[in-house]
């Protein structure tokens, strides 16, 4: 293997990531990122499942593909992550089923959501408490074989004062948490800080609680109210609604009669308030109107009545409350003709009459 070989081995060898599963073992991706080759370093020798080392390396011991460079070099893009499966092909696929089952988690945590019902009486503002966690996840987990697997990288303790002078011990820790997929064994992990406060020896059990709760918290994305909660109060609405449409269908009548009655009451409010200015001797407007038509009906003959005392039959017909047959059954009684043709002169009689009638 010349040095212009292994220079462009090492080039193409950079960008690649390596997954170690174990302290001899790797798979590394290939260019396009789509499958993995399987890269031993045991005390038997290197060897890769690539088709460059197949095909070179049983004739050169010391042959090098981009593979192996990519692991020996340790080139940054090296993580560890659970094992992979060898396809038929002698290539490997990274397994999965970790994803899957926080995929699952994570949906059905969507669906039910998990509430503040804690509360900081102190500082007064609701939380979700660990046992609140706890109680969640526990059958979502075992039902998509998913197990959490805590790791403590560090602690420091600090011992500080309270305000009342009492002690307290202030603890910060760093935990890592493998999500482990029982289906396949592949894990992923996640870091998370914890810091908690107690008065004697409660703060690293405070601290680790913490960091599980918001490593679940963002791991999951988990909320505060489900799907279930929304539709439950888009069902109360749609319950309200149905009750208002039943209460408002009887509400148009009661509005109407009122109405109804405030406009026949303007009309037979009048009556009591001239009646009691007619009885007090004021005079109505209607009666002068009609005393005048009788002064100005006298001087004409006896033709028929004037458009005024017209006016001013109908006008005290009303305030009487009779109608027009009432009226040309009157005018027949006393004057033997219909109201249209009543003569003047019996029109201004006819006037007082019902004046006095009033």
């Amino acid at each position: 293997m010349t040095s212009i070989e292994l220079a462009k081995r090492q080039e193409k060898a950079l960008p690649l990531k390596v997954f170690q599963v174990a302290d001899d073992q790797f798979y590394v991706e290939n260019s396009t990122g789509k499958i993995c080759y399987k890269v031993n370093l045991n005390g038997h020798g290197k060897s890769c499942t690539c088709a460059d080392f197949t095909a070179n390396g049983k004739k050169d011991p010391e042959f090098l593909c981009k593979h192996l460079i990519a692991v020996t070099n340790g080139n940054g893009n090296q993580q560890k992550i659970g094992p992979m499966v060898e396809t038929e092909d002698h290539t490997t696929q990274k397994l999965l089923g970790v994803y899957k089952a926080i995929s699952s988690v994570q949906m059905a945590l969507a669906k039910l959501g998990i509430e503040k019902v804690q509360e900081n009486k102190f500082d007064k503002y609701k939380f979700r408490g660990i046992d609140d966690i706890y109680n969640a996840l526990s059958p979502l987990l075992a039902q998509n074989k998913l197990c959490i697997l805590p790791r403590i990288i560090n602690r420091t303790c600090e011992e500080r004062k309270s305000q009342k002078g009492g002690a307290l011990f202030y603890v910060t820790i760093d935990a890592e948490f493998d999500f482990v997929a029982a289906s396949d064994g592949s894990t992923h992990t996640v870091k998370m800080i914890g810091e908690a406060m107690d008065r004697s020896d409660k703060a690293t059990n405070k601290a680790m609680s913490a960091a599980y709760k918001y490593a679940c918290f963002q791991t999951f994305c988990i909320p505060t109210e489900g799907d279930n909660d929304a539709d439950f109060t888009t069902h109360e609405v749609k319950e309200k609604s149905q009750k208002t449409a039943k209460k408002e269908q009887p509400k148009p009548k009661p509005v109407q009669k009122p109405q109804t009655k405030k406009e026949e009451k303007p009309k037979e409010k009048p009556k009591p308030s001239n009646d009691t200015k007619a009885k007090q001797g004021s005079k109505p407007k209607d009666e002068s109107k009609a005393k005048e038509t009788v002064k100005s009906g006298s001087p004409e003959n006896n033709g028929t009545m004037s458009p005024a005392q017209q006016k001013a039959i109908q006008n005290l017909a009303k305030r009487r409350g009779i109608n027009d047959e009432e009226l040309n059954e009157m005018s027949r009684k006393q004057y033997n003709v219909s109201l249209k043709e009543l003569p003047s002169k019996d029109a201004s009689a006819f006037i007082r009459h019902l004046q006095q009638a009033a």
